[in-house]
């Protein structure tokens, strides 16, 4: 008897009573637990229903798009394996299915991302479903992806959300795939990497070289991308934005002189930058939580016009109420590469004034809220403290 996978795709559905028969088992109750370790195979199988039957043990397993969010068996079989599943060369395979009483549907091979584990209640699994068409991705299709890593939220990596959708359909991948590319760029952001507990190690070289690219030249990589992500999603307006350009970049752009068609590039790369920022930073004031979009501005820490090479980095940005964002502009507060706040002397005269006082003077000494990827880099944050003698 051989446990082979390969009549199995997946997608194709399956009974246990099937899958015996064509394994060779003399019953399918030999498949009857949700963990199965076939005799002198390098295979774990996982058998997971969501619904379970009444009398059954109410295991809490779900299954988004290619993430398993999975409990183990009170008894913890097999449960070290599949921790050690990598290292042991084991393949861990996925049949599921919605409710109880329905065939399984094949997914395909898992993962381990994390693992919580305990003795005397069910160890907690996170898994993720192995793409077996990651490796063939064109670089053009990359750089649209990493183009969305930019402008989603964190926590939108974690789910199918309709921009990762609209991507998926366009460049005519599975949304789970994109999905998974995205958390694999999660994986070279050192912000988000040190939070998890266990690498996705979802990563390709390509991938690599698309995120040194971008950190070595910010602002071409960045340019690349959004043109790739323009070519592939249809009826996309880069240049579509809320909310206003911080206080420098308004005065920039006005002044600048350049053609219209250098506007309009302007304004889309002011565009690129400003999602980055308000996405980083959950859309709100890193200063005072405001998280009303229309009244906050993707700051520049050095300003647009001294810095070219750091146009698009968004390690050079703050999301700031469009109050904070002039004051900032002016030096009248600046942020310490501590990301400790200083109020200058000239508001400090203004101590009287109740308003200042409530806006801005109460300010001094705290701390910002840190975004949930691309800090700012202390070395901007020291030049625009020393621009305006601050250090």
């Amino acid at each position: 008897m051989s446990v082979s996978f390969q009549d199995i795709s997946v997608g194709s559905k399956w009974s246990r009573k099937g899958l015996a028969s064509l394994w060779g088992y003399r019953a399918y109750q030999a498949l009857a637990r949700g963990v199965v370790t076939p005799a002198k195979e390098n295979k774990i199988i996982l058998f997971v229903t969501e619904e379970k039957q009444a009398s059954a043990t109410n295991y809490r397993d779900v299954l988004q798009e290619d993430i398993l969010k999975w409990e183990g068996p009170t008894d913890h079989f097999a449960e070290d394996r599949m921790i050690n599943a990598e290292g042991r060369k084991d393949e861990i395979h996925l049949f599921h299915r919605p409710r109880h009483h329905m065939d399984f549907e094949y997914q395909g091979q898992l993962r381990v991302m994390q693992v919580e584990q305990h003795q005397s209640a069910p160890s907690r699994f996170v898994f993720e479903i192995l793409d077996s068409e990651r490796d063939r991705w064109t670089r053009q299709q990359v750089l649209a992806a990493f183009y969305l890593y930019l402008q989603v939220k964190p926590s939108e990596m974690l789910s199918v959300s309709p921009d990762v959708s609209s991507l998926a359909d366009s460049i005519k991948k599975p949304a789970r795939n994109v999905a998974a590319k995205l958390r694999a760029f999660a994986q070279l952001d050192p912000v988000i990497a040190q939070e998890q507990s266990r690498a996705i190690d979802n990563i390709t070289p390509l991938d690599v070289a698309v995120w040194n690219e971008f950190q070595k030249n910010w602002t071409d990589t960045a340019i690349q991308a959004g043109e790739a992500f323009e070519s592939v999603v249809l009826n996309y307006d880069s240049a579509a934005s809320s909310g206003f350009a911080s206080a420098g970049d308004a005065t920039y752009l006005y002044q600048v002189g350049e053609t219209r068609e250098a506007i309009v590039q302007v304004r889309k790369n002011q565009h690129i930058f400003r999602k980055a920022i308000l996405n980083s930073y959950g859309s709100a004031c890193c200063i005072t939580g405001l998280s009303n979009e229309k009244l906050l501005v993707a700051s520049h820490i050095v300003p647009w016009a001294q810095d070219t090479q750091n146009r698009l980095n968004p390690e050079n940005g703050l999301c700031l109420s469009a109050l904070h964002d002039r004051a900032y502009d002016q030096g009248l507060i600046t942020v310490l590469p501590d990301y400790s706040i200083r109020v200058g002397p000239d508001l400090h005269k203004e101590a009287g004034n109740s308003f200042l006082s409530d806006t801005l003077l109460r300010l001094h000494g705290q701390k910002i809220t840190l975004p949930g990827r691309f800090l700012p880099a202390p070395e901007f944050l020291a030049w625009h403290a020393r621009r305006f003698n601050y250090i």
